[in-house]
């Protein structure tokens, strides 16, 4: 499964590793939030609320804005509330593949090669189990279906034995 899974200690120096401005504010988004690639794609200038501290993840509803987040997300917020947050300078919404390499880009130059999204959603699972060591909090924050799903993702990692899956 992953092999580049970060751990929170690394997280600021992988967000500062990124090429530009919505690298960062992408790897963030994905490190401090556990969102799917596809929620982050998604996502526009609106599902921030800086105000409030709160991201709108679509389905997952609302999460906490992180300082770190926050601060990434920032420079991207000078647009409609309808325009994608992630998008290109003309203003249209920038695809998977191309987020996908702004991670793998940024794992290279941070000494990571072969980091992927899932990497970095893993590596928000991980530090919340590590936190937390409740199943059903991961299994809300990470949007699986079931407590299956989560209980093998932890145990796949080592984190929970055969019996407790």
């Amino acid at each position: 499964m992953s092999r580049q899974v970060p751990p929170p200690e690394v997280w600021p120096a992988l967000i500062a590793a990124a090429a530009h401005v919505r690298a960062r504010a992408l790897v963030a988004t994905l490190l401090y939030t556990g969102a799917r690639l596809s929620a982050a794609a998604a996502l526009t200038v609106g599902d921030v609320e800086p105000e409030s501290e709160q991201l709108r993840l679509g389905e997952a509803g609302w999460r906490d804005l992180h300082p770190r987040l926050a601060t990434a997300l920032l420079p991207l917020l000078d647009a409609a509330p309808a325009a994608p947050l992630f998008r290109t300078a003309a203003g249209g919404r920038i695809g998977r593949r191309q987020l996908r390499r702004w991670v793998a880009a940024t794992g290279r130059r941070a000494g990571r090669p072969g980091l992927t999204p899932s990497d970095l959603r893993a590596g928000f699972g991980i530090a919340l189990w590590r936190r937390s060591g409740d199943v059903d909090l991961v299994q809300e924050c990470l949007g699986h279906g079931d407590s299956y799903a989560t209980r093998r993702f932890l145990r796949r990692r080592g984190f929970i034995g055969a019996a407790t899956a």
